[in-house]
């Protein structure tokens, strides 16, 4: 998507479209609306391959690959129904830092990937230098002595994770611990979800979508 936006031009039209239509990203969505992303691909370069309009930092990957994909119960804010919503997560972002003044709609709090947590610990050193991040690209597992390699990401057998409040993924990393993730928020006119709500019978946040967005702008 970054490679088609940034080739054809498009980029300038869809942020003219999202400062003032709904919006509603969902999983590579959310990463394309986010001002900053880590865990990136090459592709993105100083944010030049994002849309933006969220003043969120997303981490890519975060709950790992393809083959860590998971389902999992998501406990639903009163505003869209209150019961828990089974959210398919297909190797899907999280959001790091949510932007001011907006509603957050889903937490999880998961183990980072092993991707993500070797992403995570360079985002740390550079922000307690006072250094500002708009994007951190790929970086593989570190070493047991901390040093980065370029050793590439081991591949694990998928299993289904428990249905709790706090798990550990199936490509998860054996240093990070479990952090807490926005993977769901509403900021002014754009609704964002890490999961896919598209995937699953129940319409709750669709409905969500046209009665606050759609039928209010």
């Amino acid at each position: 998507m970054g490679l088609i936006g940034a080739q054809t031009g498009i980029w300038s039209s869809l942020q003219s479209f999202t400062a003032t239509k709904p919006v509603w990203g969902t999983c590579a969505g959310l990463i394309l609306l986010a001002n900053s992303a880590v865990g990136t691909s090459a592709v993105i370069n100083q944010g030049a391959a994002l849309i933006g309009g969220l003043d969120c930092l997303v981490c890519r990957n975060y709950f790992g690959s393809q083959i860590s994909s998971f389902e999992l119960g998501i406990e639903m804010p009163d505003c869209i129904g209150g019961d828990d919503f089974k959210g398919v997560f297909i190797r899907a972002p999280a959001i790091l830092t949510p932007p001011k003044e907006c509603d957050i709609l889903a937490t999880v709090k998961a183990t980072p990937s092993r991707q993500a947590n070797a992403v995570l610990e360079v985002l740390e050193e550079k922000m307690k230098k006072g250094e500002k991040v708009t994007d951190l690209q790929v970086i593989h597992e570190a070493d047991d002595d901390g040093v980065i390699s370029n050793r590439p990401e081991k591949k694990q057998k998928t299993a289904e994770p428990e249905d709790t409040s706090s798990f550990k993924l199936p490509g998860a990393s054996g240093k990070g611990g479990a952090r807490e993730v926005v993977v769901a928020l509403k900021k002014g006119n754009i609704l964002a979800t890490a999961f896919h709500p598209e995937l699953t019978e129940d319409v709750r946040w669709h409905q969500y979508f046209v009665d606050e967005f759609v039928n209010k702008m």
